[in-house]
């Protein structure tokens, strides 16, 4: 069996220089009371962001859509709206549908700045049968006269579905709006996912997308549109293949201003014949180039992002091994890799660019979770126009500038080598507590682990400003498992910490994120903040200075029963749904450039390892060119560097003699290699022996 060992270390200085350089922010609206709901758990969209901001022209403001429980636990839960203008002012909007006794939940929510509409999709117990149903609702008038909505219109029930998916069940809707190939109408899509059970007892969460055209005209409020739908076929064949259920795709929807529409996120990855130990691409983009009539093109990626075994001195050995015997875990075995991250959503950006947030936890060969705690909130970004995807860091940032490689947990200063080797302990430091969205073990584990797992993002607007928004308990789940061991975090014991990250680049660079808590902001006291939905878009607050600031419009859940949603009927006690606003300023220029596509990082390793006289540098290239290879010291200082010139791709072999500058035998001790080709970097360590 596979052990590895990481020992936890918490650096004061550090978390002290990291906070300190979070941008400045307002509370712009305080927390507000919507309403109270005896429904706990997420409140608006399962995949999607159930709220929508207006742009200045249109007056600024707002709407958002969620459900709740009103009354009391056995009230059925019903759909929502509530409406802010240009000033914030809230106002509510009852949901003219209370008579009937049906369920409703999950709603999505698109406006189109071209007609002044809001169009909205969610699920709901519709007829008589035993399955579910999306319908479509819109605003029978422009943003001017809020409150006045269309009938219910069925979109997905089995009768209405093409041949092939009469026992599938489509819910889980995300709605989006966008042109029409036909002059003077506008598009409506609606991506459902399909909650039947496979024969492992799971959702397949194939989707399907039904889409109309519209005008002014058509939106009436006792006429449905002309649906017409599509699947896509490599998801139908993945929820058709009963041999691989984990396969099982968790992705989210967006539209283009081009005609293409988007599927995208990621699936736990096994051979699509069933082999578990075939490792294929695990991160998936979906692509209709036709408004929804095309075909669909699939393209994949790994979502592994390399790492490195740090060596102890003490030891003489590796910190990541086996345990019998203890053999070291090749560097190659080490890496991040995407995990739950199920409940997020996709966005664009001002240039077109699909984003998409996650949690990358440190993966040791086989191992999924080899430990939870090394988990950092990342996203990728698939380029449209070249078919290109790269992975970027949200957070943490590496604190060095000239650190142009990934965070490592062991390596929290970002010089390149691990923090520290305590005697007599022969491991490094791990930083093992970076905030993500952690979910407190100390209570209902398996519903934390699952529900609590989602990164919301923003779109970027047309001036790429974005922002990035999860929670984290860290702090509530240390004290409640070892209160003796973190006694400084008693204040937290229930009560999570809210983050959010800014990006001034369309999501390239983010800087340090706002940290918000009950325990250390004043408008957060006595409130539980779950369930987080940031605005589709950031509002421009103002044009003064060099920075910007950008107005942030929140809908979340005060729970008061936060940490045990997992119940059968997810009500045990009440909540409210609340309403707030951030003004942050978001420097133009990030902070530090911490981020790199993950297409850029050359893989290198030394061998043998530890080497006595002669290193050898294996590498592969994936491009003829000029290449070159740094030797550091431990210091951080140049021992010698070496030009190969132009080298032919593939792979490559070179040797480093173990001579410094002025062609002296070097020490024994730990070097640090770094290639660089002029476009890509790569590093690694090897110890050298007297």
């Amino acid at each position: 069996m596979r052990y590895f060992i990481v020992l936890s270390g918490f650096l004061l200085g550090f978390w002290g220089l990291l906070f300190a350089q979070a941008p400045e922010y307002n509370i712009g609206i305080p927390p507000t009371q919507v309403i109270q709901s005896w429904y706990d758990y997420m409140p608006g969209g399962y995949y999607d962001l159930p709220m929508v901001q207006f742009s200045l022209i249109q007056g600024g403001g707002g709407m958002f859509a969620y459900h709740a429980k009103l009354g009391n636990a056995g009230n059925p839960r019903k759909v929502y709206f509530a409406y802010f203008d240009g000033a914030g002012q809230l106002q509510p909007v009852v949901v003219p549908w209370q008579d009937e006794s049906i369920n409703m939940g999950f709603p999505s929510v698109s406006f189109d700045n071209t007609l002044n509409r809001t169009l909205y999709a969610w699920h709901e117990t519709h007829d008589t049968d035993s399955g579910l149903e999306v319908v479509f609702v819109h605003e029978s008038n422009p943003i001017q006269f809020p409150g006045l909505y269309s009938n219910r219109f069925v979109v997905f029930d089995p009768p209405l579905l093409p041949p092939g998916h009469e026992n599938d069940e489509f819910i889980w809707p995300s709605l989006k709006t966008g042109p029409s190939p036909n002059p003077g109408m506008r598009r409506v899509y609606i991506l459902a996912r399909n909650a039947s059970e496979t024969a492992a007892g799971n959702p397949g969460t194939n989707a399907m997308v039904a889409y109309a055209d519209y005008d002014a005209n058509a939106l009436q409020e006792t006429q449905n549109l002309v649906w017409s739908y599509t699947s896509i076929p490599q998801l139908d064949a993945w929820q058709n293949d009963s041999g691989d259920i984990w396969r099982r795709f968790f992705g989210s929807f967006a539209v283009g201003n081009d005609g293409k529409i988007f599927y995208a996120g990621y699936h736990f990855a096994s051979d699509q014949s069933s082999d578990t130990t075939v490792q294929e691409p695990d991160l998936d983009v979906f692509v209709c180039d036709n408004y929804g009539a095309g075909t669909w093109q699939h393209h994949s990626f790994s979502s592994k992002v390399p790492s490195y075994n740090p060596w102890s001195p003490w030891l003489l050995s590796y910190a990541f091994y086996y345990q019998d015997p203890p053999v070291a875990i090749p560097d190659e075995e080490i890496y991040y890799r995407i995990v739950n991250s199920t409940h997020n959503n996709l966005t664009l950006d001002s240039e077109g660019k699909l984003h998409y947030p996650g949690l990358w936890s440190l993966c040791l060969g086989d191992y999924d979770y080899p430990t939870s705690e090394a988990t950092t909130v990342k996203e990728f970004i698939f380029d449209p126009l070249t078919n290109e995807m790269s992975i970027h860091e949200i957070f943490p940032v590496a604190q060095s500038s000239s650190d142009s490689q990934w965070w490592m947990p062991w390596d929290a200063d970002g010089d390149l080598y691990a923090d520290s080797w305590p005697w007599p302990n022969p491991l490094p430091d791990m930083v093992y507590h970076f905030p993500y969205a952690h979910w407190d073990t100390s209570m209902n584990f398996d519903a934390m682990m699952f529900h609590y797992n989602y990164v919301r993002l923003t779109g970027g607007g047309n001036d790429g400003r974005m922002a990035c928004i999860w929670q984290d308990s860290y702090k509530a789940r240390s004290y409640n498992l070892h209160p003796d061991e973190f006694p400084q975090y008693a204040p937290f014991a229930n009560d999570p910490e809210v983050y959010l990250a800014v990006s001034p680049d369309n999501g390239r660079h983010w800087h340090q994120p706002i940290v918000l808590s009950a325990v250390d902001t004043p408008a957060f006291s006595g409130k539980t903040p779950m369930w987080l939905y940031p605005a589709d878009t950031m509002l421009h607050f103002d044009n003064g200075g060099t920075d910007v600031w950008k107005r942030l419009y929140l809908m979340f859940m005060d729970d008061n029963d936060w940490g045990w949603p997992g119940t059968p009927s997810h009500v045990i006690d009440w909540g409210n749904i609340m309403y707030m606003a951030l003004d942050v300023q978001i420097p133009s220029v990030a902070v530090q450039d911490p981020t790199i596509p993950a297409i850029s990082r050359l893989n290198l390793s030394v061998s043998p390892n530890p080497f006595s006289e002669t290193g050898l540098i294996y590498t592969r290239l994936p491009a003829n060119g000029s290449v070159s290879l740094a030797v550091y010291n431990l210091r951080g200082q140049l021992v010698r560097k070496l030009d190969f010139g132009s080298l032919p791709a593939g792979e490559t072999k070179l040797n480093w003699d173990g001579k410094d500058t002025n062609g002296n035998n070097v020490a024994a001790g730990i070097y640090l290699f770094q290639i660089d080709n002029g476009k890509q970097q790569g590093i690694c360590k090897a110890l050298k022996l007297n």
